[in-house]
């Protein structure tokens, strides 16, 4: 939601499984990412991913990502912590994509909060897909800095240059969880049902996260 303070950095794997609907074999990603707090309340994250489809595919790495984050106050400052994000995609075989982000999030009251992700992503070149997101999300303390329980919802709009405005729709909801079994290390995992068929019928989300 944020930016990471200066002089931080912190390592984080993520797997990410979707299981497709019609006969489709489920898509699995693993992402490898180093972020970095720099002066100024700016952010780099560099990314290195995977994608396999069922039992076919390598473990190669066929994508690279390069963000910046900039935070545009102090936490606190200004209501929902407005973070500005843009991210460079470039993918094997396949045009490059560029995406934007606002971030927000703050407390509700303590020990709940909240975030929200407003996303346009756009291909470079190809069928020039543009995709629309809002991604959000509660999450409740139950111990402080140990667990936090919570719930995540998306919602995607996509179409391409050749039929602009005929969106392709998915709509996922499901839970999330936070584990810290140590200060500089946490555990995250949100388990997503697809609610319309444009979706995949599940998706997971699993991170493992280490600060140094």
């Amino acid at each position: 939601m944020y930016v990471i303070p200066e002089e931080d950095v912190e390592f984080e794997y993520w797997l990410v499984p979707e299981l497709q609907r019609h006969g489709k074999e489920t898509e699995i990603a693993q992402q490898f990412e180093i972020e970095m707090g720099l002066p100024r309340r700016f952010q780099l994250d560099l990314y290195a991913v995977t994608h396999k489809e069922g039992n076919t595919g390598t473990l190669a790495f066929d994508e690279t990502k390069l963000e910046v984050r900039r935070a545009l106050a102090d936490w606190g400052r200004l209501w929902g912590n407005p973070t500005l994000y843009l991210e460079w995609v470039a993918i094997d075989s396949a045009p490059d994509h560029l995406e934007g982000k606002l971030l927000l999030g703050d407390q509700l009251t303590p020990g709940l909060h909240w975030g929200a992700n407003l996303v346009f992503e756009h291909e470079m070149g190809g069928e020039q897909t543009n995709a629309r997101e809002l991604t959000a999300g509660l999450s409740h303390t139950v111990r402080d800095e140990k667990l936090s329980i919570g719930a995540e919802v998306k919602l995607a709009w996509e179409d391409v240059e050749s039929d602009r405005g005929n969106y392709d729709r998915e709509f996922l909801l499901g839970p999330s969880f936070q584990l810290r079994p140590l200060p500089q290390a946490h555990l995250d995992l949100a388990m997503l049902a697809g609610l319309n068929d444009d979706a995949p019928r599940a998706k997971g989300i699993f991170i493992l996260g280490w600060e140094f």
